[in-house]
């Protein structure tokens, strides 16, 4: 009872609902003139010229009215005549639709005497109106309101999915072909703002799922004209049927993930819906044959205000009821029935019936899905290939144009393009690309993106899939240099997108994006001939063209971020002969970004290149242990102490401190061997270098690691190769052979080979050398061209790829050779598409010719197409070429030129997409299996070697020319983190540059202080933020690294003299450590000059000992110190700075650590000391000059006595530099000489009495 009382009410609610709507509609048609006159004049032909009274008929005049109206109100009565405004009425009125039976409907509707009315009755008067070329924008605009009201309520109703898909097919039908006549601006956007929002429901409705793929297309298909169709709809139409698309690019996304989410196949659904179809194909086979046998009888009358109501009638043909059968309804609007036989039905509904669409799939995503794309590469039209074209729009009786359509009615022709309005400008371009690239990211977002954790998207989408990899790739990569920043942001984030979650299966178009558009973008900025344009130019577009480089470096970050981009670009491209070197170029983009130009401050652009090459080296520093803590890390928590291998430099010890033991690293013994030239060249010897390089490939692992090595070292020798042989082929062969690149017994295919893969090659000398008539270079031409698989490839096509490699010279014999040997090659891959060899001669001669012609700007009369036919008539074989194929070349031709690929600055064109996604579909477009963390760690040194250097100097730059503490700061973490992955790599060199640069503004700053505050340089420095800075970062390098240090120590050991000078270095940093029993005070070198300076008291007698002794002691200066005031508050918050920074320097460190140092670092240490003290043979010049080398002195000592199981690697050092001072004393004494002859004293007694080998003491003390 519960169920039944509900379907009643749904049925009551549906009633009442169609019921009100038809009155509005009605009332507003009869608010229109025309329809008042129009019924006037139908009283007139139906009743003659008399009025109704003398013509003897009591008629109301506003019963007579016109017959769209008519059949308003024929609709109204059938609701009571059926039952369905009553609340007694029963759930069999409508069918299932409340739940009812089939045979309780029939059952009904039997006892009524009268057929059912299915949901397609009540809609189509609204669906008549809405279509209606007559009706005006209200009346349209009221009968949409109704359908969007049945949608978006879901009240369509049916016994199955087929009368269901027949009513929501009508509907979108009848609103894509919706003509009105147009009022006014304002009131036609607000109608068509209706459709819009019909057609989204339509979609989006439950029942939408019935609509058909070419249903779907025409929907958007309207969606897109009603916004774009002539270029003067206004912003707010166009944007609404730009979201209007969205909308339904999102719903039908939706549904396919469904679809392939629920199981089954397309096919399987298919034939599910085809069931459907024959069942009630069957139903209506019984209704036909027995309707067959009562027409010859007749038919007894039925009630006299029974209304049959027409449908939209599709293709012409008789019309149908999905639920009644064939022949139950008749054409010609609502008839009052008065008792006359039906007509004898037909078969042809039937037939239509069971070739009725199924629901919409794949083909709708997918043309919808290409549709956008095609708006992205920004061509002047843009398809739908299953769209009929048909618009949704506005009619003007009068002149049949404007923004609103024409009166005509129905369907324009098939395949018509789609031009972006009539508004062609830069802007107007610049938008609609914008709006693909949101269309396309609809269906990445929703069915990529969602499907990448599987990595299902090429198993479950392989349609999609493959377009993806072609159309939108191919659009993304066509973004122009000048395009506007919101274009480019979005479309460099869609394919940041497309890498995240595609990544194995978009190789190549990676790299064709990274250097068609991500690179050149990221160059613009240092590009001087444009910087020069700029310039003259508005300040707008300066500004454009910044924005748009900063985006692209903003894409670089983001993709340096990812976990295998860099490895990915190394590994794939630089180490492989037939690729670009990807990372290196943008390694070197980078890099020349990062610099402001000459006296110009830093920009976004040169942090965010900075930015870029950072994110490199965190990438390089993932592969790094734990032992480091993440908190004080400059890269956060991955940043800590390498993991890696040895990069030509010899290892500290040879304890294994990360975790693994020695085995588990690349030996440095392996590299050698295998890396080195010598070795290369020997293994090369007799052997093809492409083939050696596949012979050391492997799938994964160390092994793979190595064979990429050597592909790498075999690369760079390749390109030195070229360069030789482009400045003379006859000295660069015999080069070749001496380097193994090439056999002895040279043979005419390995330099063919050489000339077709090799990098770097000229193509004008490689065309030369290929046209050359001698014997062997003819040989040699027709080995090249046998390299070339032309299979299954179109002639021009196939021209294409072989003029790529080389440029044809100006001489007609040796282009004519050349082709030659083309044509050859292709008649032998090819021997059913031409005659023979000598017609594929003739013909790419020809297209030669018309690539000339067609592209040639001082030719002024371009060849036609029919004179292109003309020219190769009888060409092949003696018969014709087939017309298609000549046209296909010569569109082909016309539209796309044969040009020659610069290596250096490639350019997006067809025949190289084409040549990309041939190479995907033989499997080559793959990214090989990603490295492990351990395999990754192989190429860290190699990756690193290329990033470190521009990424110092671009910080260093930064660092100088910055002023706010932050970005210091962020620089000072830069340095440590660089330092931190050159010292896991063993990379001394590295750290000894890093250390030299931020001592270099140490002591640069140190001056500076001394120089502004020469009585307290230690409140300078408090000022100074740069310097402090620069000293933590240096000693940071040094304390933690300091086993990676050789020259570098020297420039840390004047970095702490000049910090001594300005009283921040503590005096006890270089005390040496005393024995147990010695209970006496160190005496160190400030103690020492301090209780010689105050033995001489008095100025006189200062003066005078400095002028006999022909010392230049600054005294005055030392009692101008003493007789300085208490310091202010703010001099003592700087000195605290100071205090600050020299604690976080950690000075005794330095000295107190040495006895962790290798045996290098450590004799590196030693000498360092001894050149900072000074040459021991002259006496101190200052007493800054004697304080450091009392000092260094120190320092020495106490490194020696810290090393006293080491004592051989420093002793004799230190003893020839006390040797060196004593030797060269007068017979005045001094602080240093004494100093010198006291430790030499130490040195005997504490660290001689351990040592075996050596001298006696006595013997030492002899010496000196």
């Amino acid at each position: 009872m519960s169920n039944n009382k509900s379907s009643n009410n749904a049925m009551i609610s549906f009633a009442a609902i169609i019921n009100a709507e038809a009155s509005r509609v009605v009332a507003t048609m009869r608010q229109n003139s025309k329809y008042a006159i129009l019924a006037r004049q139908t009283m007139s032909s139906s009743y003659g010229s008399g009025s109704s009274a003398a013509s003897g008929l009591d008629i109301d005049e506003s019963l007579v009215d016109d017959p769209l109206v008519q059949e308003f109100m024929s609709l109204r009565r059938a609701l009571f005549v059926n039952g369905l405004m009553l609340e007694t009425s029963s759930s069999s009125a409508l069918g299932d639709f409340g739940g009812g039976s089939e045979s309780s409907r029939n059952n009904t509707n039997n006892k009524m005497g009268q057929q059912p009315l299915s949901c397609a009755d009540f809609i189509r008067p609204f669906l008549k109106c809405i279509v209606s070329v007559e009706t005006s924008g209200p009346i349209t605009s009221q009968a949409l309101s109704a359908v969007h009201k049945i949608l978006k309520r879901d009240l369509i109703f049916g016994s199955d999915d087929v009368e269901k898909a027949v009513v929501v097919r009508d509907i979108s039908e009848a609103v894509t072909m919706s003509r009105f006549e147009a009022t006014d601006p304002d009131h036609d956007d607000a109608v068509l703002c209706k459709i819009l929002h019909v057609l989204i429901d339509c979609v989006a409705c439950p029942s939408g799922r019935l609509l058909s793929d070419d249903d779907v297309c025409d929907v958007l298909q309207a969606c897109y004209r009603i916004g774009h169709q002539s270029g003067k709809e206004s912003g707010f139409l166009r944007h609404c049927s730009r979201h209007a698309m969205r909308e339904i690019a999102e719903h039908v996304a939706l549904r396919l993930k469904e679809n392939v989410a629920a199981g089954g196949s397309e096919d399987a659904r298919l034939a599910t819906w085809r069931d459907q179809l024959a069942k009630r194909a069957s139903a209506f086979e019984k209704l036909y044959d027995e309707k067959q046998r009562t027409t010859t009888s007749s038919t007894p009358p039925r009630s006299p205000h029974h209304i049959a109501i027409s449908p939209v009638n599709r293709e012409g043909n008789e019309s149908f009821d999905p639920v009644r059968g064939p022949g139950a309804i008749e054409d010609g609007g609502p008839k009052i029935d008065v008792g006359t036989p039906s007509s004898p039905p037909t078969r042809a509904p039937i037939e239509k019936l069971k070739s009725l669409p199924a629901p919409h799939a794949s083909p709708a995503a997918l043309e919808i899905f290409k549709f956008a794309c095609s708006l992205i590469e920004a061509s002047s039209s843009a398809t739908l290939g299953a769209a009929k074209q048909k618009s949704a729009s506005t009619s003007n009786n009068e002149n049949g144009e404007d923004g609103t359509g024409s009166g005509d009615s129905g369907e324009a022709p098939t395949e018509k393009p789609l031009v972006y309005g009539g508004d062609r400008s830069e802007e107007a371009e610049q938008s609609l690309m914008l709006f693909g690239i949101e269309l396309v990211g609809t269906f990445v977002e929703t069915i990529v993106v969602s499907s990448a954790t599987n990595n299902n998207v090429k198993n479950r989408y392989p349609e999609l899939f493959v377009a993806i990899q072609d159309d939108l790739c191919k659009a993304l990569t066509s973004l122009k240099p000048n395009a506007a920043p919101p274009v480019a942001a979005a479309a460099c984030g869609c394919f940041t997108m497309l890498y995240a979650t595609m990544r194995s299966e978009l190789k190549l178009q990676l790299e064709m994006f990274m250097r068609v558009v991500l690179i050149p973008l990221c160059a613009a900025g240092k590009n001087k001939a444009s910087s020069a344009a700029n310039a003259t130019s508005s300040n707008s577009a300066v500004t454009f063209n910044r924005e748009t480089q900063r985006i692209a470096l903003e894409t670089v970050v983001d993709l340096c971020r990812q976990p295998h981009f860099v490895t990915d670009c190394y590994m794939h491209f630089d180490c492989d002969l037939s690729k670009a070197c990807v990372f290196e170029e943008l390694v070197s983009t980078l890099s020349a970004s990062a610099f402001p130009a000459n006296g110009a401050r830093l920009s976004g652009a040169n942090a965010l290149s900075v930015e870029g090459l950072l994110a490199i080296v965190r990438t390089v520093s993932r592969s790094t242990t734990a032992e480091s803590s993440s908190a004080s890390s400059p890269l956060g928590g991955d940043s800590s102490m390498l993991l890696g291998e040895s990069n030509g430099k010899k290892k500290a010890s040879s304890t294994a401190t990360n975790g693994f033991s020695d085995d588990g690293i690349m030996k440095n013994e392996d590299e050698e061997e295998g890396d080195s030239p010598a070795a290369l060249r020997d293994e090369l010897r007799g052997l093809d270098p492409w083939e050696y390089v596949k012979a050391s490939a492997a799938p994964s692992g160390i092994a793979r690691a190595r064979g990429l090595r050597k592909s790498r070292a075999l690369k760079r020798r390749l390109v030195v190769a070229a360069e030789h042989f482009n400045r003379s082929p006859k000295k660069g062969i015999p080069y070749m052979q001496e380097y193994g690149l090439l056999p002895e017994n040279l043979t005419a295919k390995a330099v063919a080979k050489f000339l077709k893969l090799a990098p770097g090659l000229d193509k004008e000398v490689v065309g030369e050398y290929l046209g050359d008539p001698k014997d062997f270079q003819v040989e040699v031409l027709k080995e090249y061209a046998d390299l070339f698989n032309f299979e299954n490839v179109t002639l021009d096509k196939a021209l294409r790829t072989f003029l790529d490699g080389f440029k044809l010279p100006g001489e007609a014999q040796k282009i004519s050779r050349i082709l030659e040997a083309y044509a050859a090659r292709y008649f032998g891959a090819n021997p059913n598409s031409c005659a023979d060899a000598d017609s594929a001669y003739v013909l790419s001669y020809s297209i030669i010719m018309l690539n000339t012609d067609a592209h040639n700007k001082q030719v002024k009369k371009k060849m036609t197409l029919e004179q292109f036919i003309r020219n190769n008539r009888g060409t092949n074989g003696g018969k014709d070429w087939p017309k298609e194929t000549l046209v296909a070349i010569f569109d082909s031709i016309v539209t796309d030129e044969i040009r020659l690929t610069d290596d250096a600055a490639p350019k997006l064109s067809n025949s190289a997409w084409h040549d990309v996604m041939r190479a995907c579909e033989v499997e080559q477009g793959k990214f090989d299996a990603p490295p492990d963390e351990f395999e990754s760690r192989q190429y860290d040194a190699d990756v690193f070697s290329l990033v470190w250097a521009p990424t110092a100097a671009a910080v260093a730059v930064i660092f100088e020319r910055a002023t706010d503490e932050d970005v210091l700061e962020s620089s000072v973490e830069a340095f440590v983190a660089v330092a931190r992955i050159a010292s896991n790599h063993r990379m001394t060199d590295v750290v000894d540059h890093l250390v030299a640069t931020m001592c270099a503004f140490v002591t640069k700053g140190a001056q500076r202080a001394v120089e502004m505050n020469p009585l307290r340089p230690g409140v300078a420095l408090g000022e100074d933020a740069k310097t402090r800075s620069a000293a933590k970062a240096a000693f940071a390098v040094a304390n933690a690294h300091g086993d990676d240090l050789r020259r570098g120590w020297c420039n840390v050991l004047d970095c702490v003299l000049h910090m001594r000078r300005l009283g921040v270095v503590p005096d006890d940093v270089a005390a040496t450590p005393t024995d147990a029993e010695e209970e006496r005070e160190p005496i160190t070198s400030n103690n020492f000059i301090t209780r010689q300076k105050a033995a001489q008291s008095g100025s006189l007698f200062r003066s005078f000992s400095a002028l006999i002794g022909g010392s230049d002691y600054d005294y005055s200066l030392e009692e101008e110190k003493a007789r300085l005031p208490e310091p202010t508050e703010r001099e003592k918050a700087l000195l605290e700075k100071s205090d600050t920074c020299a604690r976080a320097c950690k000075f005794s460190n330095l000295f107190a650590d040495s006895k962790f140092l290798g045996k290098e670092s450590l004799a590196h240490l030693v000498a360092a000391l001894a050149w900072a003290a000074g040459d021991p043979a002259q006496p101190p010049q200052s007493a800054d000059d004697e304080d450091a080398a009392l000092f260094c002195l120190d320092a020495m000592l106490s490194v020696c006595y810290r090393n006293k199981d080491r004592a051989r690697l420093c002793l004799p050092r230190v003893v020839s530099h006390i040797k060196a001072i004593v030797g060269a004393a007068t017979q005045e004494p001094t602080p240093l000489v004494e100093r010198a002859i006291f430790e030499l004293l130490r040195v005997v007694r504490r660290v001689l009495p351990e040592q075996s080998g050596f001298q006696s003491h006595e013997g030492i003390a002899n010496s000196t």
